[in-house]
């Protein structure tokens, strides 16, 4: 059965990841409700309110955002590119928001499918925009390549308050241009219209146990527990998202 709380991985560019992503999200779970448990209300608020700076009325503080304000943590001293992997992510969500096709194809090694392109729509019919908040570099297997762990706000339409998601990348330098490998994106991790490497799928799974991905993990977890009880709305966008993204996976995926 589909969980509300792991549709999150979802909402950004997979349709399948909540299937692929429940053990990571049942460790998180773990972490967040033994602290809730132990003190609901103050730990939530003072945790989410130091992490997303959340307003009084439970909306989300975002302004116009541009590469300078978004957070970067590196795992290892290698000389990340930061200012162009900032770049390429916002230009990427940007498109995304906007449906952009052409755009989103101009981010990434490999073209959209029309089974993307239908999902991608799916989503510019709920989420009205995303802002990259933080980044966690990682090596790759080359010195060409590298791992992306990317916490994004997204903001639902007819909603004004931004949620957190958790996503991943697996980022290529292609004629002197760093683009997103199709292949790795969650969406293609689950539906595998491209083939997968088994060395970068080990590389992704070492990357999202490190303790810097985990404590994003934590972080969004947390948030999404504080917003919810701030806010039913968000129940009921959930219901009305699911139904949608329930009937696009049974006409799509075998």
């Amino acid at each position: 059965m589909f969980k509300k709380k792991y549709l999150m991985s979802l909402l950004i560019v997979a349709c399948c990841s909540l299937l692929s992503c429940g053990n990571a999200n049942e460790k998180t779970d773990d972490i967040s409700n033994e602290s809730i448990e132990l003190n609901q209300n103050d730990k939530i608020e003072e945790s989410s309110n130091e992490k997303i700076n959340i307003e009084e009325d439970g909306a989300e503080t975002d302004d116009a955002i541009d590469s300078g304000d978004i957070e970067v943590e590196t795992l290892s001293n290698y000389d990340y590119p930061e200012d162009e992997i900032k770049d390429l992510m916002i230009s990427y969500y940007d498109a995304y928001a906007a449906c952009d096709i052409d755009k989103i194809n101009e981010n990434r090694t490999g073209l959209c499918s029309s089974k993307e392109q239908s999902y991608i729509e799916l989503q510019h019919n709920y989420f009205e925009d995303y802002v990259v908040k933080e980044l966690v570099l990682g090596e790759g297997l080359d010195k060409k390549s590298f791992l992306v762990g990317v916490k994004v706000g997204i903001r639902f339409k007819g909603i004004d308050i931004y949620l957190y998601g958790l996503d991943f990348y697996y980022v290529r330098n292609i004629d002197g241009r760093w683009l997103i490998d199709s292949a790795y994106t969650q969406y293609n991790y689950t539906i595998e219209e491209y083939d997968l490497d088994h060395d970068v799928v080990e590389a992704i799974n070492s990357f999202t146990e490190t303790d810097e991905y985990k404590q994003i993990a934590e972080a969004v977890d947390e948030q999404y527990n504080f917003q919810t009880e701030r806010n039913p709305e968000i129940d009921e966008f959930y219901d009305d998202y699911t139904n949608a993204l329930m009937e696009w996976m049974e006409q799509n995926i075998d």
